[in-house]
């Protein structure tokens, strides 16, 4: 997390006074002016009163209202933070491993994981980025729980000092934590994270005993984390190295770790249990999705056909109580959970209302659930139709796309995920191998060549290899030269 609510207790003789200690603080408004469109798409003013106490913004929503006895304000760890440019600075100009752990404990990243490896054959993984200062006692003596707020949003008692953001003297942003408080490791195997906490970076060296704000230990990991350790797994065993065309493979093999953690047992179900399921508006046929489900590939590629249904049933379905028949482990996280827990009638029931709901968001959507996943996944670009590959993560993709179902059209536009995709490596005698692309390609003007030349070669997964040294950036013919003077 890096920002906390607070919970404000308002002057119950003055609603725009809010109690901190033994007296009462003013909630201060200000009036800002924005440019906006009118109906009619002509740009006007228009003057608007915001709120602030002395943590931040006061927020207000359905879940968060400012009533006569609360009020809820954010305070941001990053709104003092102007170390950004000193530490890209020093991220860019690194040369070793120990560089690159300098440069971002310089606290100039705002929110992100940072991965590096260099030459020598070191891995190094880090959340070492602007994180309110707060400890467990913090959290225990401070953090309330409004009605209807995710348990992942931390709210605190906003009353007086007790409760605000710890400070240390180590930590270049006042309420931080210092950059020696927070986790990092060095391997000599591998390091990686799919947008998961620090813990399980690799799970032979599991990172523990760091403060709850920066993220959850020993708790479940995600399909994608749990599918991306895997792959890494399977790669390694096969030898002490991976080739970049292996790692490319990766992500390009587009494999539902999910499917291939969970699927038999639904197929299972499927002929165990032939009868239609009835739902709200009368009995449905699964049997078009279990025929589909056990005819695909339990892949996300163009040409797979059958992943929309999975990923219309695990959005229902890994909601459901009691679900897996190994529970999580924290001494074998990335193999359990595990095995849908077809013993219980309530799950076995479950499941096979999930199948039902699936075929009929399908159907509704015109649909089909054989249908090519390249043809109901896709970008648009000038009128084309370009097919892409990769799915949701929480449906157990480690090559992670995000795009809602559209209705009567599919799933776009593409919202999310595979983005700026880079392989690294050296070869025996040094020389840079740097491989990638921009899934979305580099420009958004409909009529530039870049709009859409990298999406197609995603689309038809191949890469772009860099022009990484001098000589190759001289002689690349699209070269452009741009010399400003003062």
């Amino acid at each position: 997390m890096r920002s906390t609510l607070y919970q404000l207790s308002l002057n119950p003789e003055n609603p725009m006074e809010y109690r901190y200690g033994d007296g009462f603080r003013p909630i201060e408004a200000e009036s800002v002016e924005i440019t906006v469109r009118d109906t009619s798409g002509k740009l006007i003013e228009e003057q608007h009163t915001t709120y602030r106490s002395h943590y931040g913004p006061i927020v207000v929503s359905d879940q968060l209202p400012w009533s006569a006895e609360f009020a809820y304000t954010v305070r941001d760890a990053n709104i003092n933070n102007d170390r950004t440019s000193e530490t890209y600075h020093a991220l860019n100009i690194a040369t070793s491993i120990d560089d690159v752990e300098k440069a971002i404990s310089l606290q100039g990243v705002a929110w992100t994981n940072t991965i590096a490896a260099d030459r020598h054959g070191t891995a190094f993984y880090a959340d070492i980025s602007v994180t309110p200062n707060i400890d467990t006692t913090l959290l225990e003596e401070c953090r309330v729980t409004p009605k209807d707020i995710p348990s992942w949003v931390i709210v605190l008692q906003g009353d007086g000092p007790d409760c605000e953001w710890r400070q240390d003297p180590r930590s270049a942003i006042a309420g931080t934590l210092p950059a020696e408080e927070m986790p990092r490791l060095r391997r000599d195997d591998y390091v990686t994270n799919s947008n998961d906490s620090y813990w399980l970076s690799n799970p032979n060296a599991p990172l523990e005993g760091y403060s709850p704000i920066i993220g959850p230990e020993r708790t479940a990991r995600s399909l994608r984390t749990r599918a991306g350790l895997k792959l890494v797994e399977e790669g390694l065993a096969h030898g002490n190295q991976f080739t970049p065309d292996e790692v490319q493979d990766m992500l390009f093999s587009h494999r539902n770790f999910g499917a291939e953690l969970l699927l038999d047992d639904v197929l299972q179900l499927c002929e165990d249990e032939v009868q239609p399921v009835q739902l709200e508006d009368g009995p449905v046929d699964i049997t078009p999705a279990c025929r589909a489900l056990a005819q695909w590939d339990r892949r996300q590629a163009i040409d797979s056909r059958g992943a929309q249904v999975w990923t219309e049933f695990w959005r229902s379905a890994n909601q459901t109580a009691n679900l897996y028949a190994i529970p999580f482990d924290a001494r074998d996280p990335v193999n359990t959970p595990r095995g849908i827990n077809i013993g219980d009638q309530a799950v076995r029931d479950a499941m096979r209302s999930a199948l039902a709901h699936a075929l009929v968001i399908l159907q509704e959507a015109g649909i089909s659930a054989d249908a090519k996943w390249g043809d109901v996944q896709f970008a648009e670009r000038n009128g084309s139709r370009i097919p892409i590959p990769g799915g949701q993560g929480w449906a157990g993709m480690f090559s992670m796309i995000v795009a809602n179902l559209n209705e009567e059209k599919g799933y776009t536009p593409i919202v999310h995920g595979n983005s700026y995709i880079q392989v690294i490596s050296w070869d025996e005698s040094g020389r840079l191998d740097p491989r990638g692309i921009l899934t979305y390609s580099q420009s958004q003007e409909p009529e530039s060549p870049h709009y859409a030349d990298q999406t197609e070669l995603y689309s038809r997964g191949e890469w772009v290899r860099f022009p990484f040294e001098e000589a190759k950036i001289a002689a690349d013919p699209n070269l452009r030269t741009l010399r400003l003077t003062e």
